[in-house]
């Protein structure tokens, strides 16, 4: 790496040498600028080049993709669809009668967090409560999969916005897929607690 020499203060037509703090700031800065331009003309061919470039394009690429607000929206929809999938998964269950095995497994999973999951419990049963009321059943599931499908759909478009991919899937085929998973999970869940 190529850094400028001691710099010399001209200022007031004298000849002093800089301070330590200038000296250090004046290298700080050349380090910067080698690192953030000057490696991509730098030919050779090192370990510590190539990974002063692959810092630079994966700082260059987070910056550029606004990939930490597009994280934050993630986990943002993420829990908010908490209660809806936690609402299938146990509707399912009840279906196949392992809703307090499932309710078991999933405390096991998170046993710190105990009083949250009881929280999102009693909403989970209100919920489905309300959900299978009258009118509201065929709503009321069709927002339970309509939250989960958008919320794997944007994990998905993230994805494949991180990795470049322009071709999205067939809407039929993302449908199918994740009803497919949101049905599998709590099967596989009750499969690996008799594993246990």
């Amino acid at each position: 790496m190529i850094f400028t020499k001691e710099k010399k203060d001209i200022s007031a037509g004298s000849n002093k040498p800089q301070s330590l703090f200038e000296r250090l700031k004046n290298k700080a800065l050349d380090i910067w600028e080698y690192c953030s331009k000057g490696v991509w003309e730098d030919k050779r061919d090192t370990l510590k080049i190539r990974i002063v470039k692959t810092l630079n394009l994966t700082i260059r690429t987070f910056m550029s993709a606004d990939l930490q607000s597009k994280a934050c929206a993630m986990t943002y929809r993420t829990l908010l669809a908490i209660v809806p999938a936690l609402a299938l998964l146990f509707a399912i269950g009840r279906g196949f009668g392992f809703q307090n095995l499932l309710q078991n497994q999933v405390y096991q999973y998170l046993p710190s967090q105990r009083k949250a999951l009881e929280m999102a419990f009693s909403f989970v049963d209100s919920c489905l409560a309300q959900a299978s009321e009258g009118i509201f059943v065929g709503v009321g599931i069709v927002f339970l999969l309509w939250t989960l499908i958008s919320l794997l759909d944007s994990v998905e478009e993230s994805f494949n916005n991180i990795w470049g991919i322009t071709a999205d899937r067939p809407l039929a085929r993302k449908v199918t897929d994740y009803l497919a998973i949101f049905i599998i999970l709590p099967v596989l869940m009750i499969c690996s607690s008799g594993l246990q």
